[in-house]
């Protein structure tokens, strides 16, 4: 889904409902200042039918830097709200690394690793983000895609 200026979704929540699983990225307007940015990460995290918050600085390495964001209310929000952050795998993002990784983890939130794949050749990259979330100190529990299937469709439902 993308996250749009306001910080409301591209799809209704009618939409939204019939969906297994919801993601959320940034995917404009990157130049917000932090006192627009972060409010409208937050209320995107706190949306109760979007599951995981993907590339929570947007930075594309050596071509666009991060946006101004204040990741650590980002953090928290997600943490309440039972939104994961996701720790991509993609060589251009390293987005969540591993001090990021490590405060989600300190409030109680969880994260995902992703291999954030555009084409079967990424998924070889997967062992960036599990590194990244080592360096975080993240175990099996503090990552959603580590879980049975039961055991995620349980997490997803709150």
């Amino acid at each position: 889904m993308d996250i749009l200026e306001d910080g409301t979704l591209d799809y209704p929540d009618e939409t939204l409902a019939t969906l297994d699983y919801v993601s959320a990225s940034v995917h404009s307007r990157f130049k917000q200042p932090e006192s627009l940015m972060t409010p409208r990460i937050v209320r995107a995290v706190s949306h109760p039918l979007v599951h995981t918050l993907n590339h929570p600085h947007g930075r594309l390495l050596g071509a666009r830097p991060a946006y101004a964001v204040d990741l650590q209310q980002v953090i928290s929000a997600a943490a309440a709200a039972g939104c994961a952050l996701e720790v991509s795998a993609d060589p251009a993002r390293m987005d969540l690394d591993g001090s990021g990784a490590r405060r989600v983890r300190e409030v109680g939130g969880r994260c995902t690793v992703s291999s954030d794949a555009h084409s079967t050749l990424d998924f070889a990259n997967i062992y960036l983000g599990v590194g990244s979330a080592r360096r975080g100190w993240l175990e099996a529990d503090h990552v959603l895609n580590t879980r049975s299937l039961d055991d995620l469709r349980q997490l997803l439902r709150r």
